[in-house]
């Protein structure tokens, strides 16, 4: 395990990547070719966080503890001496491992509220036809247990975070973390998915607390990539959010099982296809409410739904905006209070044209888009009309195989010119007649477009918090600047900030504090301001929190 000195603050902004500095990277998608690009994540992490160099040494000063790995946790959790005690004592749990599940009731959703058929085709762009499956086959649960490190108490979140600037976010709760797989589907395929749960203690309020559907970056896009496949991320990505106040819920993406049974063999993330993301989120929301409601004695408060909200970065950003899209026609019971979406890549199309003409971390993320919708879209067209295939790299025979490998050199690392990437034909296109003139690869990123899927119509009127890094070089901001007012042109209520001379990953951080006060406003019932509604303002420096 890596050093736990920001263990949640990274775990929240997990894979956001980082397009000019070397704290991050979008780990697996070799994201970042460019020359002054992001280094390997893990190496990253470490220079970033100050790591000492034994993992138990990084916990034990985290947690100010005693030298032995389980006198540690035991000194976190103020246990008895036995390690089986020391859990008994976290979890204030009956013996049986099954009794949390067995403890869980059925949902507390309103009796009119079932989803039903939408009243348009989801098949797009010639994939072969489907159906969504019926409600009864999703958004059950499959497993639920405690997460590795299922207690963190105010004070071990606090040392956790020790004197590290957040701006403005102050741990104010201790956290329990919970494991859930459950059922959703793809295509009206059945499959099973991973997710993170953090729930708040410490509660004194007379409702319960806001749920948040926390939508990750890119991590990757096989099973070893998910976030609840790393125990800093899986745990970091809700223990903030919990202790912030919100009762977290976390999914791994489509293809991502971070626990349990694997992926079927050769089974990879359709990265950025809006459908599949959605739809597994909203099951994950469906699924976690029982299990929840079974742990209120634990929790002291009885969790509902009542107040929910969407909120992610980088692709969770783009998740967020087609969550709140097919909501209304897949899940109507759970309908967004409010939504954010930080550094989020609404016009696939616009980041298209630019990686095909310009050499650099967007291209390389254009061409993991690209490969990942082809197979979700059912392989109509051969990849060599669109990468090289020359030996001895033969891109497009391998490219697929590639993307689903973690924290691996593959050679798409060593590509720093498009010419070495993407067909001559696919270059001379986008250059002549634009991106839009290739297909079928323009119906995948039109379709997964903000604003332009086909068919669905926009029901949903949440309002949305936008934030903008005036120095990203992964998700151009001057792409995404342009393509907001066309979302308001739809109806869209887009407040915007935008982060003066941050690149992406640094824009994204530094946005948390702004967004979570825009929510709370929300959450309160406080109308977002007219006059803020699709104005794109001067960016500010948004590091500075009054």
């Amino acid at each position: 395990m890596r050093s736990t000195r920001w263990l949640l603050i990274l775990g929240l902004l997990w894979g956001c990547g980082e397009d000019n500095e070397a704290g991050g990277g979008d780990r697996g998608a070799n994201l970042d070719a460019a020359p002054d690009a992001a280094v390997e994540l893990d190496v990253a992490l470490d220079a970033a966080l100050d790591a000492a160099p034994l993992p138990d040494a990084a916990l034990d000063a985290a947690l100010d503890a005693a030298p032995s790995p389980d006198a540690a946790l035991d000194a976190a959790l103020d246990a008895a001496p036995s390690p089986d005690a020391a859990l008994d004592a976290a979890l204030d749990a009956a013996p049986s491992p099954d009794a949390a599940l067995d403890a869980a009731v059925e949902p507390d959703m309103a009796p009119d509220a079932e989803p039903y058929t939408p009243p348009f085709d989801p098949t797009v762009c010639d994939a072969p036809p489907y159906q969504w499956l019926p409600p009864s086959e999703v958004g059950q649960v499959v497993t639920w247990s405690p997460a590795e490190l299922p207690l963190l108490t105010l004070q071990m979140i606090t040392n956790l975070i020790g004197d590290e600037d957040l701006g403005g976010l102050r741990p104010a709760h201790g956290a329990r973390i919970y494991k859930l797989r459950y059922t959703t589907q793809d295509q009206g395929r059945r499959r099973e998915a991973t997710a993170m749960v953090g729930a708040p203690l410490d509660w004194v309020e007379d409702q319960p607390p806001p749920v948040a559907l926390w939508l990750h970056g890119t991590s990757g896009f096989s099973d070893a990539c998910a976030p609840s496949a790393d125990l800093e991320a899986g745990i970091g990505q809700v223990a903030l959010l919990a202790t912030l106040g919100y009762l977290a819920i976390a999914p791994d993406f489509t293809g991502m099982l971070g626990f349990g049974e694997p992926s079927p063999e050769g089974t990879a993330h359709p990265y950025l296809v809006g459908e599949s993301v959605a739809l597994s989120s909203l099951d994950a929301l469906r699924a976690a409410l029982g299990p929840l409601q079974g742990e209120a004695g634990q929790l002291g408060y009885t969790p509902s739904y009542d107040r929910v909200i969407y909120w992610g970065a980088s692709q969770g950003g783009h998740a967020a905006f087609f969550t709140e899209r097919y909501q209304p026609y897949y899940a109507p019971e759970l309908a967004p209070v409010a939504v954010a979406a930080l550094v989020p890549p609404t016009d696939l199309e616009g980041l298209a044209q630019w990686g095909l003409t310009q050499v650099g971390s967007t291209s390389a993320a254009v061409a993991a888009a690209i490969t990942l919708m082809w197979d979700w879209y059912g392989r109509t067209a051969p990849l060599d009309e669109i990468f090289l295939n020359d030996p001895p790299l033969s891109i497009a025979d391998n490219i697929y195989d590639w993307l689903r490998v973690c924290d691996a050199d593959t050679p798409l690392d060593d590509i720093d010119a498009l010419e070495a990437l993407f067909s001559p034909a696919a270059l001379e296109a986008a250059a002549v007649e634009g991106f839009n003139a290739l297909t079928p690869w323009s119906c995948y990123l039109r379709q997964n477009t903000v604003g332009h899927p086909e068919g669905i119509e926009r029901i949903s009127d949440a309002p949305f918090f936008i934030s903008l890094s005036g120095n990203d070089t992964l998700v151009i901001t001057d792409i995404i600047r342009d393509h907001l007012p066309q979302l308001c042109a739809q109806g869209y209520r887009l407040e915007t900030i935008e982060c003066a001379g941050l690149s992406h990953t640094r824009g994204a951080r530094a946005a948390l504090p702004h967004a979570h006060r825009w929510l709370q406003a929300r959450l309160t019932g406080e109308a977002p301001d007219p006059a803020l509604s699709c104005l794109i303002p001067e960016p500010i420096d948004c590091e500075a929190i009054p």
